[in-house]
């Protein structure tokens, strides 16, 4: 009997030792996937304090580059390359962009695919006449969860884009204009003394839906645009528009507005 004890004993203590391995191994393992990942921080408690720095650290598979919060003056336009997720700290997380040199906006994705960026904000009081995000043939990104304070330009400017999806935007003033670009999504959106996208140029088959677009009486005065003819089936469905001097102006071809609140 003592003997069948101490060989489960043995048994037992052989197996807790190779659990200990496998998740060691495990964790390792982990560590190796997540290498990528480069920590932006002001304070200096992050692996950068700059965030191009970090981004042009990174592989060239892509990576993550997650920004604690903090203001970050932005001087020279941030520049994307395939596969970066640029991930904030929330509202707490603020760009300020600051005249910036290179592109002249604040983000920029030029000829990119597969790019991320969520929870942070951009402020762009010390910015006239500049780009919040720049999109210039990028495909399969995705835009979300951004608030966008004090632009007197594109919060967001599309050109020659497929295939994004931008949602979740607290808006608070400029235009989104959509130029030569089919297949994206806006969703989600409040605009607030800021309008919806301004879609026009031969920009094709795109989704404006679920957002509360109001208070468009200055910059811009519009919720949706459709602006030319060559815009076709374009769907504008499901949004809430108030106090704009003009909720929705279609000139595009089979462009579908349905179960609009117009006020």
């Amino acid at each position: 009997m003592l003997k069948n004890k101490i060989a489960r004993f043995i048994i037992l203590g052989v197996l807790v030792l190779l659990g200990i391995f496998i998740m060691a191994m495990s964790m390792g393992s982990f560590a190796s996937r997540v290498v990528a990942t480069k920590v932006v921080a002001t304070d200096g408690t992050g692996d950068f304090t700059d965030i191009q720095t970090a981004i042009d650290a990174l592989p060239v598979a892509g990576g993550v580059v997650y920004i604690k919060e903090g203001t970050y003056v932005i001087t020279v336009t941030i520049t994307l390359n395939d596969n970066v997720a640029l991930i904030g700290a929330g509202y707490s997380t603020k760009l300020d962009i600051d005249e910036p040199t290179g592109q002249g906006s604040g983000i920029y994705l030029n000829n990119v695919s597969n790019c991320y960026i969520t929870d942070l904000r951009i402020d762009l009081t010390n910015a006239a006449d500049r780009i919040g995000i720049e999109m210039s043939s990028a495909d399969h990104c995705i835009i979300q969860n951004i608030w966008i304070d004090e632009c007197t330009d594109s919060y967001i400017y599309l050109s020659n884009c497929t295939n994004n999806r931008i949602s979740g935007l607290i808006v608070t003033s400029g235009f989104s204009v959509w130029e030569g670009s089919s297949n994206n999504i806006f969703v989600d959106c409040i605009c607030d003394d800021a309008t919806g996208p301004r879609i026009r140029a031969d920009s094709d088959q795109n989704l404006v839906a679920g957002c509360i677009i109001k208070n468009n009486v200055a910059l811009g005065a519009i919720g949706v645009e459709i602006g030319d003819a060559n815009c076709d089936e374009n769907l504008i469905h499901g949004n809430i528009f108030d106090n704009n001097t003009d909720n929705i102006i279609d000139s595009g071809t089979g462009t579908l507005a349905a179960d609009n609140i117009l006020s």
